[in-house]
């Protein structure tokens, strides 16, 4: 891994006006509006994965930032209009920026979808911060630990060691960013990452084993036996 996204996750707290489904016109649904404003950032999303506006390690990426609801809790029954709305939404952002700085874009983006919305003067919203709020990094590949990693690859499999991107974040970020410890991710081919039927290949994971092994041996300076 040769670069990592930082992540943010947010709760979009919604309040609007109840009223009875027959006269819908009363209320103010918290649902629709939350949905509107989760609508809009998207728009953030795009702009974020414009070309020029990526980070050069993903700038051949199809779509590196990804924005995601990946929770929402709203209304109290069929028949009413929604009084309440939570959405948890998880923000991918690029290496260069702070958390901080991606909460007040993040923040900017929706106080003014909120006040552009019909329904801005019989709602509210709030904006609250908790889990994931971190910062990604661009990890130095010049680094004798990665260069090892990277020669004892070579030597044990006989071919170059990929280098990957990664959308998400880890926690390597930890070493590099506030350890002064170079670190990377090096692991088994896999896929379907957080979904369903995760696997990772057996071959893969055997090659894995030799190749931290022999890194293993070479940078602690073991000797051969006997």
């Amino acid at each position: 891994m040769t670069c990592q996204m930082g992540v943010l996750w947010l709760s979009l707290e919604i309040s609007g006006k109840p009223a009875h489904a027959a006269m819908a016109s009363q209320g103010s649904s918290a649902v629709d509006v939350a949905l509107a404003l989760f609508a809009g950032l998207k728009t953030l999303e795009s702009e974020w994965n414009e070309p020029a506006n990526r980070h050069h390690c993903y700038s051949h990426h199809p779509k590196p930032i990804n924005f995601n609801l990946g929770k929402i809790q709203g209304g109290e029954w069929t028949s009413s209009v929604p009084s309440m709305c939570r959405l948890d939404v998880r923000i991918g952002f690029y290496p260069e920026k702070t958390v901080e700085q991606i909460k007040e874009e993040v923040e900017a983006r929706l106080q003014a979808l909120f006040l552009a919305h019909p329904s801005h003067l019989s709602s509210q919203y709030q904006v609250t911060y908790g889990g994931f709020q971190a910062q990604g990094c661009e990890i130095d590949m010049n680094q004798p630990v990665i260069t090892s990693l990277q020669r004892t690859y070579a030597d044990v499999i006989g071919e170059v060691l990929p280098l990957v991107t990664f959308e998400g974040a880890t926690d390597a970020r930890f070493f590099n960013l506030y350890g002064g410890i170079p670190a990377t991710c090096y692991g088994p081919v896999g896929g379907s990452i957080h979904g369903i039927d995760e696997w990772v290949s057996i071959n893969s994971m055997m090659d894995v084993t030799k190749v931290l092994a022999v890194f293993i041996a070479r940078w602690c300076g073991l000797n051969r036996a006997q």
